[in-house]
């Protein structure tokens, strides 16, 4: 599956690639995984790429193709919000649903975020 991810490699920045977007092929770390929404490693991957993720979509968008809609965020979660609206859909709804109670934004001096959201019971 093709999808903008930058997760899997960290250190590229904007002038490498065209117009600051990273795209990579989809890859599981663990052995033996495969994609699929019935498989739990990947909902586990989804469920944190909805919601450790400060990126959104800019409103009134709705009718625009997936990849091409605008976002408010930075490069690397904006490609992550995209993957997991083409693979799972209905992000915003899923964020509604597990409002965010805490977090730490990632910074590049720590390497490191921490979100806490109230879960819900539904699984993405």
């Amino acid at each position: 599956m093709q999808c903008p991810l930058a997760a899997l490699i960290p250190s590229f920045t904007p002038e490498i690639l065209p117009q600051g977007e990273f795209f990579c092929t989809f890859a599981f770390a663990i052995a033996d995984a495969e994609y699929g929404k019935d498989n739990p490693t990947w909902l586990n991957l989804a469920r944190c790429a909805m919601l450790c993720n400060r990126a959104e979509f800019k409103v009134d968008q709705e009718n625009v193709p997936v990849l091409k809609r605008e976002c408010n965020g930075d490069a690397s979660e904006s490609a992550l919000l995209k993957c997991v609206e083409l693979s799972m859909g209905r992000v915003t709804e899923y964020r509604a649903r597990n409002k965010k109670i805490c977090e730490i934004p990632f910074n590049s001096t720590n390497k490191y975020q921490v979100g806490c959201p109230k879960s819900s019971a539904k699984r993405p």
